[in-house]
């Protein structure tokens, strides 16, 4: 019987465009053009300046474009610095369960660039990454980590884009991934939330990831029972590990709850600015003004779980060396008060003239702004999430696994352990309805919820409320493509000029149309192209 790798290696190998249903290859084709606007928006980033400077000064010159405008590199040059760039602002795309898209896009292009592929080629690939990827997440959701911590996503995103580009077949493929998890990273979360080095998270595990495949191409082994075996991956990256998840391939399109983030920042905080955002719409048809921080009395954020968690992991790991885009991205207090004070948020917001000049006035504008848990928004996630993993591993848990699980959480910080809580309250009732639910095996409906209520009240003493339950652009949201289409021409049109943003989207929208060029002449403009 083969393992979990060799099976996932078989699938991600042997993949081809037309076995790809259209619906997702159109949700792959915006992730595509949501990574471009995201490296765009990285001009504004302090923290990706030094990768693109070390790039600049030690790069040796190959065929892979990188961001800014500076000669092509060789494939490890591009990716280290697209993936930290992409990473910078925490402005990426994401799906259910993975923020794959720093390395199944981004080491895609790079090693389609390197091996002169079609864009057919790269969409196929970035296909195959996010699936397996996605898979390797969920896998172990119920562990210590969970979102961009899980680094080893693109160790494993990084070796089924290497193995497909380098031609492996099926059997050194799986040593490939195997090769690729056998040291998987382990996110900390002092390096992550509150200083530069965050901007690594993806790209060396990425670069990792090819190494291995370049590895098994050369007959390098490796232990391709890694993931099911006694102290092997699940084991040591969860406390109850769901390794049913990681089968369905070809069956269950996890690519179908492809999501894209409109603000820069954790994706727990979009449907909070995406209220704030109404309010302040609100506000300015019944006064005829734009709403300004004078005008804010108090806020008050009632949140869900992982909204919560999130704002609480920020609130402990920032703050010490000035306000930066990463404490930004975390916290709902400050996204929610850069939000105010410039009236939108995107990537300009992250810059230093925002966050460095008026930091004092963001700062006193986060502290009128007060996140509550409600225990039923939280319901409303556990819910949602408890139908989508159906049949798949929920259900299936016993109550000695249920036991690690929470007891594993206890021991965390004070989200985790309002995690452990919240399963105690809500477990059995979460776990009767995934034994009486069918395993989905189609996912086009699936919603991408995180509800949020926002009520503001004003120094007048007016009170405007607005709830959102899925964020813009994310799964479920039946505008995605025009919101995607918006965030490509707010980061892009600064760089390349208006018209010149306007064709690239529109070649981006028929890519496997296009010749491979036409991502770089959308990052780059059309005068950089050779």
């Amino acid at each position: 019987m083969p393992t979990h790798l060799e099976s996932m290696a078989h699938w991600a190998v042997t993949l081809r465009y037309d076995d790809i249903p259209e619906h997702v290859r159109a949700r792959t084709r915006l992730q595509i053009i949501s990574m471009l606007a995201a490296l765009h928006a990285a001009r504004f980033s302090e923290d990706a300046a030094p990768v693109s400077r070390f790039v600049a000064r030690y790069g040796r010159g190959g065929p892979c474009t990188v961001v800014g405008r500076r000669p092509r590199q060789t494939l490890e040059d591009a990716v280290l610095c697209n993936a930290a760039a992409s990473m910078a602002l925490d402005y990426d795309d994401y799906l259910c369960m993975g923020h794959t898209g720093h390395s199944a896009v981004l080491a895609s292009w790079a090693l389609a660039e390197q091996q002169g592929a079609s864009t057919r080629q790269l969409l196929t690939t970035v296909v195959a990454a996010n699936e397996l990827g996605a898979r390797l997440g969920a896998s172990v959701l119920l562990g210590p980590q969970n979102g961009q911590a899980w680094g080893f996503v693109h160790n494993l995103a990084g070796a089924v884009a290497a193995a497909r580009f380098f031609g492996l077949d099926a059997e050194r493929s799986a040593d490939a991934l195997a090769i690729a998890l056998y040291q998987p990273p382990f996110t900390l979360w002092p390096g992550f939330m509150g200083a530069g080095s965050k901007v690594l998270t993806a790209a060396q595990p990425c670069l990792a990831g090819i190494r291995a495949a370049q590895l098994a191409g050369e007959g390098l082994r490796g232990a391709r029972g890694l993931l099911e075996a006694p102290r092997g991956f699940l084991e040591s990256f969860a406390f109850a590990a769901l390794p049913q998840v990681l089968g369905g391939l070809g069956e269950v399109w996890l690519s179908e709850t492809l999501s894209y983030k409109l603000y820069p920042g954790c994706a727990y905080l979009d449907t909070a600015v995406d209220a704030l955002l109404e309010l302040r719409r609100a506000f300015a048809s019944q006064h005829g003004r734009e709403l300004t921080a004078a005008d804010v009395g108090a806020i008050e954020v009632s949140a869900n779980l992982l909204s919560l968690q999130m704002d609480q992991l920020a609130s402990e790991h920032g703050g010490a060396a000035g306000l930066s885009a990463a404490e930004v991205n975390f916290s709902l207090r400050l996204s929610l008060a850069v939000a105010i004070i410039a009236g939108q948020l995107q990537g300009r917001e992250m810059g230093l003239a925002m966050l460095a000049g008026r930091e004092a006035e963001i700062r006193a504008l986060a502290a009128r702004v007060q996140v509550v848990h409600d225990p039923a928004l939280s319901g409303v996630v556990l819910d949602n999430f408890a139908g989508l993993f159906a049949g798949a591993g929920f259900g299936g848990l016993g109550p000695r696994a249920w036991l690690r699980v929470i007891s594993g959480y206890s021991g965390q910080m004070g989200g985790m352990r309002l995690a452990a809580q919240l399963l105690r309250q809500l477990g059995p009732r979460w776990l009767r309805s995934a034994h009486r639910r069918p395993a989905r095996t189609e996912l086009a409906d699936f919603r991408m919820l995180f509800p949020v209520r926002v009520r503001l009240k004003t120094v007048d003493a007016e009170v405007l409320q607005a709830a959102r339950d899925v964020p813009e652009g994310a799964a479920g949201d039946p505008g995605q493509a025009s919101a995607v289409a918006r965030k490509f021409i707010a980061e892009a049109a600064p760089q390349l000029g208006e018209q010149a943003a306007e064709a690239s989207l529109a070649a981006l929208e028929t890519l496997e149309d296009q010749p491979l060029d036409c991502l770089r002449a959308a990052l780059l403009g059309p005068e950089e192209e050779s």
